[in-house]
This record gives C-alpha cells, structure tokens and sequence, in this order.
C-alpha cells in the first residue's frame, strides 16, 4: 500500500503539513490512524492549532486521498486494551472465560 505524502493532499496548507511533521506525522495514512484513536482526532486538532471540527474537514480529505483499501484498513477502530495486544480478546463482559 503505497502511503500519500500530506503534501498531496486537497485542502491541506503547507501550515499544516509542518505542524504535523513535527510530530512526525506526514502521510494521510498516519493521519487516518491517528484520528480513529481514542482522542485522536482532538490531538490532531490540537496540533493543528484548529478545531475538532476543522481537524475532522481534514481527516476527511485525508482519507478520501487513501486507496478505497486502504481507507477501509485505515478506518477501523481497534480497542488497544486488549491485554496490550491491540485486539479484544474473550473476557468475562461478553459471556466468555479464559481457557
């Protein structure tokens, strides 16, 4: 999956890219994947000096630059508290135990 330069993305300043590099953020796949994080699209906002709702124009227009694959992989919400496995594995809240 080839990943796209913030650069080339529609609606994204050369402000903005410079923000996020200092972060080490420069393609619209990381900013995809930071946004889908609890928090995300708020520290994004935050780093950008914009508000959540300018930051989620721009998630946007970054995910509309992905792949139609890679925005699907992209777009999905994981739940990191899996026992630190990034994955939710079986536990007494959905009816199943540990073996």
């Amino acid at each position: 999956m080839a990943e796209i330069d913030l650069r080339n993305v529609p609606g994204w300043t050369a402000e903005h890219v410079a923000r996020l590099a200092k972060s080490w953020i420069s393609t619209a796949d990381q900013v995809v994947a930071v946004s889908v994080t609890s928090g995300g699209l708020q520290s994004l906002a935050d780093q950008l000096g914009v508000t959540a709702e300018v930051a989620q124009q721009l998630v946007h227009q970054a995910r509309a630059a992905l792949s139609p694959e890679a925005r699907m992989e992209m777009g999905k919400r994981f739940d990191s508290d899996a026992r630190g496995m990034g994955a939710r594995g079986p536990g007494k809240e959905d009816g199943n135990t540990p073996r």
